[in-house]
């Protein structure tokens, strides 16, 4: 009986023992996927403003490359003039924005692609890291196992001795 329910409180322990290092295990996955989380949305704002500061760039550089405004002559003059342009502009504007949208595709996805491999390198570390922790672990847990059972067996031996003893010497009265 005494064996049974000892038996019964190491399995127990053990069980508990388990449940800790799960949670803890799971608390440290947590952790780790709030450390991964937080680059990616920082990145994602420094994506912005990057795109922003090309959106300027090329605003600044399209600014000059527009001919100088030629001194203004009598504005009926002009009107016939600006007639034509009109569509010339438009024309180029509608050329000119799919290569502008292209680039900064191309420019995208090459940041995204840094970013990946970027991420990637933490993230199988973290891979290794949380295999060995596991192993460790695991290691831990049948060095327990082990103790249990040196000591199971132990107690067997000493409650056999004991008996033993305590029949014999009743024996020789």
């Amino acid at each position: 009986m005494l064996l049974l329910l000892l038996l019964l409180l190491l399995l127990l322990l053990l069980l508990l023992l388990l449940l800790l290092l799960l949670l803890l295990l799971l608390l440290l996955l947590l952790l780790l996927l709030l450390l991964l989380l937080l680059p990616l949305l920082l990145l994602l704002l420094l994506l912005l403003l990057l795109l922003l500061l090309l959106l300027l760039l090329v605003l600044l550089l399209l600014v000059p490359l527009l001919p100088p405004p030629p001194p203004p002559p009598p504005l009926l003059l002009l009107l016939p003039l600006l007639l034509l342009l009109l569509p010339l502009l438009l024309l180029l504007l509608l050329l000119l924005l799919p290569l502008l949208l292209l680039l900064l595709l191309l420019l995208l996805l090459l940041l995204l692609l840094l970013l990946l491999l970027l991420l990637l390198l933490p993230l199988l570390l973290l891979l290794l890291l949380l295999l060995l922790i596991l192993l460790l672990l695991l290691l831990l847990l049948l060095l327990l196992l082990l103790l249990q059972l040196l000591l199971l067996l132990l107690l067997l031996l000493l409650l056999l001795l004991h008996h033993h003893h305590h029949h014999h010497h009743h024996h020789s009265q």
